[in-house]
């Protein structure tokens, strides 16, 4: 594939840009491929060219994308511009072909068009206005946003960084009143973190606000821009666990396993808005070093616990009497999911169960669970198996020698298909009923 114009192309091209463009866009390249074979042009290029093609010898194929052309709302090419096309094609000896993998839709709506960034990804809305249809509530993106923004009026050290995602992150507010504190890479999360890490280290505080799927890009950067020195880098990581409707490639289950191979990272996956703001706080204003902070998408759920402790036993209806110093079984959990594994203990409370329940805030480094282990455990985590904190507190605890029933419950070796919370809770055994479920096992085993 050429990446680069050539001369005619040049040409071509500024040919091209003096035309007007309306609403009815499409891509158009120029193709220099040759193929022994002519159905190879009708069955998979350009139909409509397949009978002028001559049999020629086989050559690389070369698809070079020039720009867009203007069609009427029946893909027919102004005169004009057919004219410059033809005359190039003939004269070059090129094929030129025509795609509808490009429109530029928005121009159909121009509520889109004013507000490009709430479409990009939009739950239900009406057609007509553009108005969502879901009742607004406050997320953990809102709640990012309002305290990094607090924190920057307070601190004139604390910069932010994202890519490509200023709304999606809740920066917007941010990067309007404090332009030259804030840095919009675009879609380049390796150079995010190391622009970090250079502005940590000449007395910034930079805050990286990435999403957890697209943080994987910058592993490089992360182990050695940030972490070999280690610099003050503070990790906003968005869309962190199980993700609802952005589809496979948007689930954030690897992160609790790269970051915990990160040397001197400490990271924290608070389980409400309040937790959120305390930790981010604590991580730009307390930590040193490299510090990740791991939310979801969307907002809390009924546990609104926030204590500031790393470790924490949770409080929950039914609990029955003597639960903590007694329990039958203990769950560990941290962040969001806390309030399945609450559900699930009040759920075996009204059967005679006693379920310890017991959150991280801080998932690492790893807080001391020796005292824990004086019943069987369940690890419940929007995670990847690999790299879990499960799997490290189970080695931490064997390598103590202490010897425990548990069961482990992640997202497993796999990645995980678009869909809703509750049917990928489901399909993992991480809702109320799956953590049920491992705790009654385990009492029967």
């Amino acid at each position: 594939i050429r990446t680069t114009a050539t001369p005619a192309e040049t040409t071509l091209r500024s040919k091209i840009s003096g035309l007007k463009f309306g609403k009815y866009m499409r891509v158009f390249t120029i193709c220099t491929a040759y193929t022994r074979a002519p159905d190879f042009y009708s069955q998979v290029l350009f139909p409509e060219l397949a009978s002028q093609l001559p049999n020629r010898p086989l050559f690389p194929y070369q698809f070079s994308l020039v720009g867009l052309l203007d069609t009427d709302e029946n893909g027919t090419i102004p005169s004009d511009l057919s004219e410059i096309l033809t005359a190039f094609a003939q004269k070059h000896h090129l094929i030129i072909g025509v795609s509808n993998i490009f429109s530029n839709i928005s121009r159909f709506a121009e509520y889109a068009e004013q507000a490009p960034d709430r479409f990009h990804g939009a739950a239900a809305f009406d057609a007509f206005s553009g108005e969502s249809l879901s009742r607004p509530s406050r997320s953990f993106s809102d709640v990012f946003g309002e305290t990094v923004y607090a924190l920057a009026r307070e601190n004139p050290a604390v910069c932010a960084i994202t890519a490509a995602m200023t709304s999606g992150t809740g920066l917007t507010r941010f990067a309007h009143d404090y332009p030259r504190r804030f840095f919009d890479v675009g879609i380049a999360e390796e150079h995010a973190v190391t622009m970090a890490a250079g502005l940590a280290k000449g007395g910034m505080t930079p805050v990286c606000a990435i999403y957890s799927t697209f943080l994987q890009r910058a592993y490089d950067q992360l182990l050695h821009d940030v972490c070999i020195d280690p610099v003050h880098v503070v990790f906003a990581v968005d869309r962190a666990g199980l993700v609802p409707g952005d589809g496979e490639t948007h689930q954030g289950l690897f992160d609790v396993g790269f970051l915990g191979s990160a040397p001197g990272m400490t990271v924290y996956s608070p389980a409400s808005l309040a937790e959120l703001e305390l930790v981010l706080r604590r991580a730009v204003c307390e930590c040193t070093g490299p510090v990740a902070v791991r939310y979801p998408r969307g907002g809390e759920g009924a546990c609104t616990f926030c204590d500031g402790e790393d470790l924490a036993v949770l409080p929950y209806e039914g609990k029955l009497p003597g639960t903590d110093a007694h329990p039958d079984a203990t769950v560990v959990c941290y962040g969001i999911l806390a309030n399945e594994a609450l559900a699930a203990a009040g759920t075996l409370a009204r059967e005679g169960v006693r379920v310890r329940v017991v959150k991280l805030l801080r998932i690492l480094p790893l807080p001391p669970l020796d005292a824990f282990a004086d019943a069987p455990l369940v690890f419940a985590e929007e995670a990847a198996a690999a790299g879990s904190i499960g799997e490290r507190a189970l080695a931490y605890l064997a390598e103590k020698g202490l010897r425990v029933r548990a069961r482990r419950l992640n997202t497993g070796a796999r990645t995980l298909p678009c869909g809703d919370i509750p049917s990928l809770r489901r399909m993992c055994g991480l809702d109320e009923r799956g953590i049920a479920d491992a705790v009654r096992g385990l009492m029967e085993g």
